[in-house]
């Protein structure tokens, strides 16, 4: 039995009764889709549950984060205790800080981690692309030179 795709109007061959799009593509894309109009029509009740979820499974969230520099929470614990709870750059007592306010830094290059920064000091070295010459170009500036 033939049929044409709901997506892409082409026309296929059933492979099962209730097949309505021609391939995995345009079954995809549908979903997609869906999903986009979904997260549009829903975004504040979504966005809302999103951060409920957030501060529920804060220890989870953190995790997540860490996971893409390949350290556990342990880990960044213990390296804050070796830096005396110190940021590396600022010696901002990192123990006052929320979390969320305290950066794990690393290589964007390598992925290495390097240490444990506040915020301000992690999004500066970020701005300036870990490029040791603008850092020391903006000091050179700051100094009025």
């Amino acid at each position: 039995m033939r049929k044409n795709c709901k997506k892409c109007g082409k026309e296929f061959v059933l492979t099962s009764p209730r097949q309505t799009y021609c391939s995995k593509k345009c079954s995809h894309l549908v979903s997609q889709e869906r999903w986009r109009n979904y997260n549009r029509k829903n975004f504040e009740k979504r966005n809302i549950a999103t951060k409920i979820w957030g501060l529920k499974n804060k220890e989870r969230v953190e995790n997540q984060n860490l996971k893409r520099y390949g350290i556990t929470r342990g880990q960044k614990i213990e390296m804050i205790e070796k830096q005396n709870y110190k940021c590396l750059i600022c010696g901002t007592d990192l123990r006052k800080l929320p979390s969320k306010f305290i950066g794990v830094d690393h290589c964007h290059k390598t992925g290495i981690v390097r240490g444990i920064l506040c915020s301000k000091c992690n999004n500066g070295l970020g701005c300036f692309d870990d490029n040791a010459i603008r850092l020391i170009s903006a000091i050179r500036y700051l100094e009025g030179r």
